[in-house]
């Protein structure tokens, strides 16, 4: 179960970066480098880690709505 999760917050992150390649190539207002893209796939994937963290060490439901509500 905790395999499942990692990938599905590492496939969340990746379609989000492969959204935005797929806006560059139509919009010419968004330019991003490969820097751009490593800084925001390490936040998005630390991001979800985080969440993932925080569920983990709360065991109570209502801290839980109060944390991610």
């Amino acid at each position: 179960m905790k395999n499942k999760r990692f990938a599905i917050i590492m496939a969340t992150a990746v379609l989000f970066l492969s959204i935005l390649l797929i806006v560059m190539q139509f919009i010419n207002d968004v330019d991003w480098n490969i820097l751009d893209f490593a800084i925001a796939g390490f936040l998005l994937f630390g991001s979800g880690l985080f969440g993932e963290l925080l569920k983990r060490a709360v065991k109570s439901f209502h801290y839980r709505i109060i944390i991610f509500g």
